[in-house]
């Protein structure tokens, strides 16, 4: 997972990405994400830009109506597509965030000021840093999650145990198949 302990900066388009509306997560950071994900464009990135105003059908459901169960159709795209970040990658998703409980809530929705405390201890400790500058752009960058997104971030994830850590546990390995038709090339 080299790709991940690499990712020490997120930097300058990455920034400008997430914060000016996703334009394209193309270069280095698709790079990490998969070496086939090459854009994250059309339809995916006017969901995140617009305040993930659509994400049509059922993933919608999930994620408006509270992220209930993360179940159905989108579940077997996360669990029978990606099957591997396997190891310890797993083991810190896993075993660290075991709930994402109210306080991580409580970082998304304060407009990501520190993500400090446990939560930073999960990333920290487990993906090696993810310190310093990598908390700096996800503040700096995004400067807030605000509008619709942070509500539903904030009302939304009020858990993420149980059966949904089961399915990032269980069967998270590649980020192909059924998952990668996810994503507009």
């Amino acid at each position: 997972m080299d790709y991940y302990h690499d990712i020490s900066s997120f930097s300058g388009a990455f920034v400008d990405y997430s914060h000016d509306g996703t334009s394209s997560f193309s270069g280095p950071f698709v790079d990490y994400f998969h070496n086939g994900i090459s854009s994250f464009s059309g339809a995916l990135v006017d969901y995140l830009h617009y305040g993930i105003s659509s994400f049509s059908g059922t993933f919608m459901d999930y994620y408006h109506d509270g992220i209930s169960s993360f179940s159905g159709a989108f579940m077997d795209y996360f669990h029978d597509g990606i099957s591997s970040f396997s190891g310890p990658f797993m083991d810190y998703f896993h075993n660290c965030i075991s709930s994402f409980s109210p306080a991580f809530v409580d970082y998304f929705h304060s407009g990501t000021s520190s993500f400090s405390g446990p939560f930073v201890d999960y990333f920290h400790n487990g993906t090696s840093f993810f310190s310093g500058p990598f908390m700096d752009y996800f503040h700096n960058g995004i400067s807030s999650f605000s509008g619709s997104l942070v509500d539903y971030l904030h009302y939304g994830i009020s858990s993420f145990f149980g059966a949904f850590m089961d399915y990032f546990h269980d069967g998270i390995s590649s980020f192909s198949g059924a998952f990668r038709g996810l994503f507009p090339r």
